[in-house]
């Protein structure tokens, strides 16, 4: 996967968030696990970075909304936040 140091946004902690990151995606029961992962200090995507949890059905719903949350709170430990 092609490095982009210079793109992304600035996350919360002063950590750069690259545009471009290496993601695995499992499919479970109804719902799809999407972790997206950093790179070490040697340019390995070896890192859990964060967590994305999503489920087919309608789009704003309610179970969306609560699987977008444990996504956000997942991520942030992920990140010492």
């Amino acid at each position: 996967m092609a490095k982009e140091r210079n793109a992304g946004a600035e996350g919360e902690g002063g950590q750069v968030i690259p545009a471009r990151r290496f993601t695995v995606t499992e499919q479970v029961g109804p719902f799809a696990v999407s972790v997206g992962f950093k790179q070490d200090h040697l340019g390995n995507w070896t890192i859990p970075f964060e967590v994305f949890i999503t489920a087919r059905g309608k789009s704003g719903s309610e179970l969306d909304g609560h699987l977008y949350e444990i996504g956000v709170r997942a991520s942030k430990l992920m990140q010492n936040e």
